[in-house]
């Protein structure tokens, strides 16, 4: 991610990495992006306050999440895959349910 509001997606084949896809939906630059242990879901924070859950398969947003008016400046999944945590700079930590 970066200050252009993109995720973007690459694959790892044959010992070289290849562009597969730009992911939009953010409003604000990116500031953390990370992947779920299966590698099949991405997750993305923004300065515009959401936390964006991506299918990596088919490049589509599968979920938005409002984190309200706090700083998600870094995301990661728990070991389970069931929750996104979402640290602030002030050292407030949220946890949201990716089903609920």
């Amino acid at each position: 991610g970066g200050v252009d509001d993109l995720v973007k997606s690459w694959n790892w084949r044959d010992d070289f990495l290849e562009y597969k896809s730009e992911l939009k939906g953010h409003q604000l630059g990116i500031v953390s992006v990370t992947i779920n242990s299966a590698g099949t879901v991405a997750a993305s924070s923004s300065l515009d306050s959401t936390i964006k859950l991506w299918d990596l398969d088919s490049s589509k947003q599968i979920k938005s999440i409002d984190a309200g008016p706090v700083d998600c400046w870094s995301v990661a999944f728990s070991p389970d895959g069931q929750y996104i945590g979402s640290g602030s700079h002030s050292g407030k930590i949220n946890l949201f349910g990716i089903e609920s």
